[in-house]
């Protein structure tokens, strides 16, 4: 078959979709990101790829070069800076004649890519940092941890939507970096300097002890040396009591509120319980279904017979949560196993 040359018009079709190139410099490249941003997430942009929003001097003429840049852009060494920077900032848009609705759900976005893009980052990308640099990732992470969970307690207050899948994927990114440096005291720094630092945070801290052992256990984990992990999740185990300890006082301090504020906000109240009482289940059952916690454990914990206490009531908030915990207790602690008798 013999080559024929595309048409010209085609030809400057393709070029249009090349690439503008990655810069190694953070201030070069977060006005690219943050404009790829606002093309691929921009209000009234539809389905069809030919959607413009850049406008004529923008590298991001089309939304599907965006996206592609946005993709490439994950897998480079400078993302950590980048993304690190879009999680610290509340209103960036490059853009000036976007109202403020429009501005916060970009906002959202890019805050949301950015927490995406280090999870998956801590999870395979860590070569690309020396390890004397994760303590301050680590660092930086947890504030902004602390940071987006407090403004969506806040949000719960101010009747205002809590950006929880912000809060979540936070969540998971410490967890896999805590695999990646072998952080063996999490669990303890974790409720020292953010728990009894924030009690508020009840909830959003369970939700990052759940994710501990479902990072580690994470079929995308990449690490360096195998010894390590296994020694991290030997740790897990060994730490099996911080957490259920933690869960206890988190079910007895949610019961507590409740019986002393029920009489003066009752919706309020109600509220609190059902996000605390998820979070302690869906913690509960992570860490049953993963870590290989000693049965004599949850033999002595008063968690198991509250566990039962909510099957009982097919109306409150953790009925099916408390059901799937039950299903893996079972599954994970047959009768028939010496031991679980």
């Amino acid at each position: 078959m013999s080559y024929q040359q595309q048409p010209p018009q085609q030809q400057k079709h393709q070029q249009q979709q090349q690439l503008p190139p990655h810069s190694s410099d953070p201030e070069e490249e977060l006005p690219r990101v943050l404009l790829a941003l606002q093309t691929v997430y921009a209000p009234n942009v539809g389905g069809n790829n030919n959607n413009t929003t850049g406008g004529n001097g923008s590298p991001f003429d089309r939304r599907d070069v965006a996206d592609r840049y946005l993709t490439s852009f994950q897998r480079t060494a400078v993302a950590w800076i980048v993304c690190d920077r879009l999680l610290s900032t509340t209103s960036t848009s490059p853009s000036s004649n976007i109202n403020n609705e429009e501005d916060s759900t970009l906002s959202t976005q890019r805050q949301f890519f950015a927490a995406q893009t280090l999870h998956a980052k801590c999870l395979s990308d860590v070569y690309q940092l020396p390890p004397n640099s994760l303590p301050s990732l680590r660092d930086s992470l947890v504030n902004h941890f602390i940071s987006h969970a407090t403004d969506s307690v806040r949000a719960h207050i101010e009747n205002r939507p809590a950006n929880r899948p912000l809060v979540t994927r936070l969540a998971m990114t410490i967890a896999a970096l805590a695999v990646q440096m072998s952080w063996h005291t999490c669990l303890n720094d974790i409720s020292s300097n953010v728990l009894h630092q924030h009690p508020e945070l009840g909830p959003a801290v369970l939700e990052l002890f759940r994710s501990i052992p479902e990072e580690a256990d994470s079929h995308r984990l990449v690490v360096s040396r195998e010894e390590e992990l296994w020694s991290y999740r030997d740790m897990l185990r060994n730490s099996s009591r911080i957490v259920l300890g933690l869960c206890e006082h988190a079910v007895q301090s949610s019961s507590s509120s409740s019986s002393s504020t029920n009489n003066n906000n009752s919706s309020t109240t109600l509220s609190f319980d059902v996000a605390t009482t998820e979070a302690v289940l869906s913690c509960l059952q992570s860490w049953i279904r993963i870590v290989d916690m000693d049965p004599q454990l949850l033999e002595k914990t008063v968690l198991v017979p509250w566990v039962f206490e909510l099957l009982g009531d097919s109306t409150n908030g953790g009925f099916e949560l408390a059901v799937d915990v039950v299903v893996e207790l079972l599954r994970t602690y047959p009768s028939h196993r010496r031991g679980n008798e």
